[in-house]
């Protein structure tokens, strides 16, 4: 029987994802935890993702939601909407998670009192990376974990965090909808910072499906519109907090995505007119920030690096080089010992 009272509610935003759902709920279905429900929301697909969810619906804690095709973000929403959990995970589709996870997270949110959880993340498929961002810590200074999350780690992932339902508001996931690209960095803003205390886990628990059509690897216009948006509104956000240290840090923080964004331009054949647009746009904002205020907003080594290489016209070539086979072979070298 379905716990009336859920210890997790697991939301599902699910479009197109016929190629992934299975593998992605079967992992949720086998979780160790004993009180959880997961809330598949079909955001108006047109392939088989419906039938399969609906294969699912044999299971007593599983709920599933149809709605016109509306965007991630209000897919989202939908589902927490329905929920009754007391804390929150969200999973995308083409994604998968480890079978101990909502199990750790839910114990450590209860050791600490946490409002949310935060687990480091590996991904699958095209790329195995670990990302081991986090040692296992707790902290209640609201301003020390925005500015590790956001601006140090530059972590903008929401599934590899658990939240207590009271942060999560239709208001904040209002500022999302209509965003198909970064709208969980728009949400982080708003999120973190509200958090009375945020518990970190060493644990690499999220799987994160990553593919050659997946829009981080082949960008859209209207995604790197997004991008641009998000950026933008990140930064005004921050510079015109109250807190001192998030407006000294803003620039930082938005030089990076700018000079990413640049470089995403310049690898990606695009339309010329609308290209050209963009970048002109870019450069406009690119051109606001002084070296100055760069170097007050800590921006760390890499982001200094390459403000310079974009500043002489090198960043393009110095990221082709770096991302080359041959390099790329003596980064991911380890040595061995012998045996």
């Amino acid at each position: 029987m379905a716990s009336l009272n859920p210890k997790v509610s697991i939301v599902v935003p699910a479009y197109n994802a016929e190629g992934t759902l299975k593998r992605c709920l079967d992992s949720l279905f086998d979780q160790e935890l004993d009180s959880y429900e997961v809330i598949l929301v079909n955001d108006g697909s047109t392939d088989g993702t419906l039938e399969i969810a609906r294969e699912f619906e044999i299971k007593d804690n599983f709920v599933l939601i149809n709605q016109p095709n509306s965007g991630v973000a209000k897919a989202r929403w939908t589902g927490v909407a329905a929920s009754k959990g007391r804390y929150l995970g969200f999973v995308d589709a083409d994604d998968k998670v480890k079978s101990n996870m909502f199990s750790r997270v839910f114990n450590r949110a209860t050791e600490t009192d946490a409002d949310i959880i935060v687990c480091n993340w590996e991904n699958f498929g095209a790329d195995n990376k670990k990302n081991t961002l986090y040692n296992n810590a707790t902290s209640d200074d609201a301003v020390k974990n925005t500015c590790k999350i956001i601006f140090q780690k530059r972590d903008g992932h929401l599934c590899n965090k658990v939240f207590l339902r009271g942060l999560l508001t239709e208001e904040i996931f209002q500022k999302a909808y209509g965003i198909r690209f970064c709208e969980d960095l728009l949400l982080h803003i708003y999120l973190i910072p509200k958090a009375r205390r945020i518990a970190f886990l060493a644990d690499l628990l999220y799987e994160r499906f990553i593919h050659s059509a997946s829009s981080t690897r082949v960008p859209t216009m209207e995604s790197l519109s997004d991008f641009l948006f998000v950026h933008d509104e990140m930064f005004l956000h921050f510079m015109h907090h109250e807190e001192t240290l998030f407006r000294k840090r803003s620039p930082g923080l938005y030089m990076r995505g700018l000079l990413e964004l640049s470089l995403i331009c310049q690898r990606q054949p695009l339309p010329t007119e609308e290209l050209a647009q963009l970048r002109s746009e870019i450069e406009k904002r690119k051109s606001a920030i002084t070296l100055a205020e760069l170097l007050r907003s800590g921006p760390g080594f890499k982001t200094i690096l390459m403000f310079f290489l974009d500043k002489v016209g090198l960043l393009g070539l110095a990221f082709k080089i770096w991302s080359s086979p041959f390099i790329r072979s003596i980064r991911n070298f380890r040595w061995s010992s012998p045996g």
